[in-house]
């Protein structure tokens, strides 16, 4: 009975994580809550994995990629950048990709792209270039560089916890570069040959919505936040009250 009780909980799951109908966070709340109702998992073991160095790297992380953006160091890169793509679109983009794909090797790769997503959309309109066309590219590149070391993005880290608990031994900081190099490369040159051409010419999301006026329809968005926190609340309410309930 628990094994499909347990397989019927993680094909929710999935149908949840694909479909996006509520957000990723609290799908993985729900699945957590539902995994200690039906007492398949133990207190300690639903909230071990908030303690997972893993978790606690990728915060840190976070941190780090906060104080690079507080530093002004990336200010004086896009300056420079900047100068090339003002005497070659093409050469600028690909030591910008190039460059976003070093940082995300060092910083986490999500962390990158949420750095440097106002910066390619501020490029786009000085340039004229449909935003699309950059920032796929940027997301992509930020995905390869991520291959590159063990801290470029978190399921490298997630692997190598479950590698340490299981055997006892962790994996290198360039442990993927073997590999990683050899994908990073590859990558940004179908990017700039065959991806360039396949990517798609989209106007921003605000042109739109000043074209057609449809601003009286963002208040739907709004609502459906704030019935989705309340959700969330109510869970963690529920999950606490068990929680005591079990000591």
């Amino acid at each position: 009975m628990e094994i499909i009780l347990l397989g019927a909980i993680i094909v929710i799951a999935l149908v949840l994580f694909i479909t996006e109908f509520f957000p990723i966070d609290v799908t993985a709340l729900v699945v957590l809550g539902l995994l200690l109702i039906f007492g398949l998992v133990t207190p300690e073991q639903s909230l071990s994995g908030f303690s997972n160095p893993a978790v606690i790297t990728i915060g840190c992380l976070f941190i780090m990629s906060y104080a690079l953006q507080k530093s002004h160091v990336l200010e004086y890169v896009i300056i420079n950048i900047n100068k090339i793509i003002d005497q070659s679109q093409t050469l600028g983009m690909a030591v910008y990709l190039f460059c976003i794909g070093i940082a995300s090797a060092v910083v986490n790769n999500t962390a990158i792209v949420a750095i440097f997503m106002p910066v390619t959309i501020r490029l786009a309109d000085k340039y004229n270039i449909s935003p699309s066309k950059v920032l796929i590219p940027l997301s992509y590149a930020a995905i390869l560089g991520g291959t590159l070391t063990l801290v470029g993005t978190s399921t490298n880290l997630i692997v190598n916890s479950v590698l340490v608990v299981s055997t006892g031994e962790s994996l290198g900081m360039l442990e993927f570069a073997k590999f990683g190099i050899i994908k990073f490369v590859v990558g940004l040159i179908y990017i700039f040959t065959i991806g360039h051409k396949l990517l798609p010419s989209r106007v921003a999301k605000s042109s739109s919505i000043t074209d057609y006026s449809l601003d009286g329809y963002l208040t739907n968005l709004k609502l459906m936040k704030i019935l989705l926190c309340a959700v969330e609340l109510c869970l963690i309410e529920r999950l606490m009250r068990i929680m005591m309930s079990l000591y």
